[in-house]
């Protein structure tokens, strides 16, 4: 059997009887066939949190290297000290996690925003969403409104404390959380920090990208590139991943990345960065932030052809509106659900 023929075979999801699976050859013709099995295999997929297939890139604190894992596997990118990255979205997210001492017992937020679009943070617009949980006893009180049975007509705001499991929210413009300082009043390991105790971050949905050929600007040294497919699943069919980052230790970082593209009025989904890690120590705790270097521009057949339509009557399925709908399903969002605001 000739190696068209194997290749043929293993195309059409088949494994010739005589090639050993345990040789190079017949490993490589294994896995495409069990990749084209697991096309039609729908009940597993529908055991599976599809955030869990999407990889997860962010700087380690251990080394100057960057984090970049799949469902805790490591991802090519692992450990590399810089990698190149075509951003294509991004969301803002405040989040209150427990003091240290209780991480482990209450082991998820005590209040999150969800993703939100950046400009609600700004304008500091958002909510964020809390279950009461007696395991982190916050004394935060509820103002409900009722009837005065004394007197028609007016309404007494009476104030009584949370019971477990209330669903409740605040409005960040006045939770004394998201001010600066409130760290060390949050978190006693903390002491003497000017942090704010509610963590803003930004999620960029990223994809890996390739260099191609140099540009010929006199004057900058930048290149053009091409879409990577090196993560591309079933589950994530144009291999986006989402890239975690502290705005608190990375604002200036996320300010440049958005004025590159600004100031050359490009989208920022079409511009390519080479991202580092950088450490600095505040007593002793270790800060990792990020290092975005301007590299080049997606080439345009890629970025109107996968990331975006070239007009908004070209509608179909491209990378932003596989990310707006990956953000619906898993996100909070600020339609307020809860049974009623905490007051301060």
């Amino acid at each position: 059997m000739t190696d068209q023929e194997k290749m043929a075979m293993a195309m059409t999801g088949q494994v010739p009887t005589e090639v050993a699976v345990t040789s190079h050859e017949g490993l490589q013709q294994m896995m495409a066939a069990y990749g084209k099995a697991a096309a039609s295999d729908t009940e597993t997929l529908a055991e599976i949190d599809i955030r869990k297939l999407i990889p997860s890139i962010g700087m380690s604190r251990d080394t100057e290297t960057i984090n970049a894992t799949i469902a805790d596997q490591a991802l090519p990118q692992n450990g590399k000290r810089v990698i190149f990255l075509c951003f294509i979205s991004v969301r803002a997210m405040r989040t209150l996690w427990p003091p240290e001492a209780l991480s482990e017992k209450y082991g998820r937020p005590i209040c999150t925003t969800g993703w939100v679009l950046p400009s609600s943070v700004k304008k500091n617009s958002t909510h964020g969403e809390f279950v009461i949980n007696d395991d982190v006893p916050y004394p935060y009180e509820i103002i409900e409104s009722v009837p005065n049975p004394d007197r028609e007509g007016q309404i007494l705001n009476i104030a009584r404390k949370h019971k477990d499991g209330d669903n409740c929210y605040f409005d960040c413009e006045k939770c004394p959380y998201n001010q600066f300082g409130s760290m060390s009043k949050h978190d006693t390991k903390r002491e003497g920090s000017r942090a704010k105790a509610c963590n803003e971050s930004r999620t960029y949905f990223v994809i890996p990208v390739e260099r191609g050929e140099r540009l010929p600007f006199e004057d900058e040294d930048l290149f053009v590139f091409n879409l990577s497919d090196s993560w591309r699943t079933r589950a994530n069919p144009f291999g986006i991943g989402m890239f975690n980052v502290s705005f608190g230790t990375n604002s200036k970082q996320v300010e440049s990345i958005a004025l590159q593209a600004a100031v050359r009025e490009m989208p920022q989904g079409a511009l390519v960065f080479r991202v580092g890690n950088k450490h600095d120590t505040s007593g002793s705790f270790t800060i990792a932030s990020m290092v975005p270097e301007l590299q080049g521009f997606l080439d345009p057949k890629d970025f109107f052809g996968v990331v975006q339509p070239s007009s908004s009557d070209n509608v179909g399925e491209f990378a932003i509106d596989w990310v707006s709908d990956f953000v619906k399903r898993y996100a909070r969002t600020q339609s307020v659900t809860a049974a009623a605001e905490a007051a301060f």
